[in-house]
């Protein structure tokens, strides 16, 4: 008799092993989930248990494998991202509009646990002033680049690595419109191979994508360099620089009393007046206005800002080129940075690469008035630096700081509108075209 119902009980386990998928399916429409992993860990215990009572050992052998193929998916996927290394280089790193560079994306499983499938999400943070935020219009990539939200753009890898295996990814991308535009860290997604278990994590540093402001040569039409510098420049060139002594020299009626050398005048016994030597390097600062209308209220038209900014940056590069020391200030904010910094002027090597830096990074975000520009820098102003205002807009509040004693024959304008500048008296006024606004107008 108990044999009898031993047999009936293991035919009756048997069965409702046999039906557990029906149960799965029962499950899963009735609560519209898939089980937990847990859940499946409870099950297979109890039957290793009900197995092992009843004396059934090839239903415990199954049991025990199932709970440990879940014991190892779960120490699998709980390992899966260590070791992993996320890094990204782009070949040049630096692009003016028009240039294309290559991306290299590397992925690396320092480990033997193999990763039997890898998700890498790498979102493209870009900031755009323009209405459609569309990635396309500021950067294009050769492929790998999904939508993964609302004006939300990914660079998407998925993979599986071996034991101290490796994987290497090429991306081509052509740079459309100057900005910062930043990839990582990255978020990454991996488990074991069952899909039981999943873990995600970051990986990589951020990598900026820096493009450059458009920089016009001499040659082109609409661009007065020459004009714009050559009858600011001259004026300011051959100034006495005090902080260059070249010695002293005997009185002479009428020498003022600020240039006494009373040390040279101890040694000799007699008045000496002090010699300094001229300077011969001129120094020019850019003052940007990235404001398009009279008041902030009006918002901005990002055609003239652009060009503005293009007109800066040519007009600072031809400055260096041409042995001037350059500095550049404007009223807007720097993307990827807190606050804006003015550069002081300078003719060292780096100063090139430094001010095509901070316009790629100028933004609209926070602007300030132009007349608080120049009203500020007015009042920095050293003896022999000049000033180029650049400019899309020359609104009734910047006219008296102008044309006002302390910018009194040490300041330009360069307007670059699509309409006829108003008359400043006694400042010289260059308007130019670059090719931004003559394709806006």
């Amino acid at each position: 008799m108990s044999s009898a119902v031993h047999v009936l009980a293991q035919v009756a386990f048997v069965g409702l092993l046999i039906g557990l998928p029906a149960l799965y399916l029962v499950y899963s429409d009735r609560f519209r989930q898939f089980p937990e992993p847990r859940e499946f860990a409870i099950l297979f215990g109890v039957v290793l248990i009900a197995a092992v009572l009843m004396s059934i050992p090839a239903l415990a052998v199954v049991a025990a494998t199932a709970l440990l193929s879940i014991g190892l998916a779960r120490l699998t996927a709980g390992s899966g991202l260590s070791g992993l290394t996320y890094t990204q280089e782009l070949i040049p790193s630096r692009l003016f509009p028009g240039d294309e560079a290559e991306l290299v994306v590397r992925l690396e499983n320092r480990k033997l646990l193999p990763l039997g499938w890898l998700h890498v999400v790498d979102t493209i943070h870009f900031r755009s002033v323009r209405n459609d935020h569309r990635l396309a219009d500021v950067l294009g990539f050769s492929g790998g680049v999904e939508r993964t939200g609302t004006n939300q753009f990914s660079l998407v890898i998925d993979a599986a690595l071996g034991p101290y295996g490796s994987l290497t990814r090429r991306y081509r991308i052509k740079a459309l419109r100057r900005g910062v535009y930043t990839l990582g860290p990255a978020t990454a997604s991996s488990g074991d191979p069952f899909g039981m278990f999943q873990t995600e994590g970051t990986l990589g540093e951020p990598l900026e994508i820096v493009v450059y402001p458009n920089v016009y040569t001499p040659g082109e039409p609409g661009m007065p360099f020459r004009d714009a510098m050559g009858e600011l420049i001259p004026q300011r060139a051959l100034l006495e620089d005090p902080t260059l002594l070249a010695g002293s020299r005997e009185y002479r009626p009428g020498d003022p009393l600020h240039k006494m050398h009373w040390k040279a005048t101890a040694r000799s016994g007699e008045l000496q007046v002090r010699v300094c030597d001229p300077s011969t390097t001129a120094n020019l600062l850019i003052l940007l206005n990235i404001n398009t209308y009279d008041y902030l209220w009006e918002g901005i038209n990002v055609e003239r800002m652009e060009a503005a900014i293009d007109a800066a940056a040519s007009l600072a590069v031809w400055g260096l080129e041409k042995g001037y020391a350059v500095g550049l200030n404007a009223n807007g904010s720097a993307m990827g940075q807190e606050g804006w910094t003015r550069i002081l002027p300078s003719a060292h090597l780096s100063q090139t690469a430094a001010i095509l830096d901070r316009l790629a990074r100028i933004s609209a975000a926070s602007r300030y008035p132009a007349q608080d520009l120049l009203s500020d820098e007015s009042l920095r102003l050293d003896a022999r630096t000049s000033v180029l205002f650049v400019t899309p807009v020359i609104s009734p509040p910047t006219i008296p700081i102008l044309t006002g004693r302390r910018l009194r024959d040490r300041v330009a304008i360069v307007y670059v509108g699509d309409v006829a500048p108003p008359a400043v008296p006694g400042v010289p006024i260059h308007h130019l075209f670059p090719r931004v606004v003559r394709a806006a107008s």
